[in-house]
């Protein structure tokens, strides 16, 4: 496992409007999950997202190139587009992931890693999950995330299978609670899915 910088080029290129692909959605805890195509019709990825009480947005997409995309979004924390911070992914157990965010709109941070064996693993070891360096100071809970990454992984292979579609390198928690800001975590509430959800820029299939 290891952060990825190649994919910066492609996270900036003309995003592709993504939308879920009917049959493909579902739920685990608070997350949802579903497939995704490209405004050209393709396959795009497998996601899992989840909202916050403070209007934090987590969303994780796995991709057909054996790599996942973690997005990050806060209320009031605006980026510079195209814009790329020397970051830290961690969790509360084992050591940081250290390599490059970078800001593919305004409202969205991405972290990407390669490997999805050992960067499902990583992501799903502890209870927080934080992205030092991007001017997010806050740990976000992410109980719950193993089920809804099990059922991604499901999703990609299926989307996937005998390698005909590829994806191009570029969702029970215990009940909400207030977010804790930097002493503590943001907590996940359950997000219908007819109320607006910020959606990050897709990584455009190749």
């Amino acid at each position: 496992m290891r952060a990825s910088l190649g994919l910066i080029a492609a996270l900036l290129a003309s995003p592709a409007l993504a939308a879920d692909i009917p049959g493909t959605e579902f739920t685990s805890g608070n997350w949802y999950g579903s497939g995704e195509t490209g405004s050209d019709g393709r396959f795009l990825d497998c996601y899992i997202s989840v909202g916050y009480v403070n209007g934090e947005q987590l969303w994780v997409g796995l991709y057909g190139d054996d790599s996942l995309t973690v997005f990050l979004s806060q209320p009031g924390t605006g980026f510079t587009p195209g814009k790329t911070y020397p970051a830290s992914l961690m969790t509360e157990m084992g050591m940081p992931v250290h390599g490059n965010a970078f800001a593919v709109d305004q409202n969205f941070i991405a972290f990407t890693l390669e490997g999805l064996d050992q960067s499902v693993d990583y992501l799903t070891q502890g209870v927080y999950l934080r992205l030092l360096g991007v001017g997010i100071d806050q740990s976000f809970d992410v109980r719950g995330m193993g089920g809804a990454l099990a059922q991604a992984r499901a999703c990609l292979a299926m989307q996937t299978k005998g390698g005909a579609v590829a994806a191009a390198a570029p969702a029970a928690p215990e009940p909400a609670k207030p977010a804790l800001g930097a002493s503590g975590g943001a907590q996940p509430v359950q997000m219908a899915r007819d109320v607006a959800m910020p959606r990050p820029p897709a990584r455009p299939a190749e």
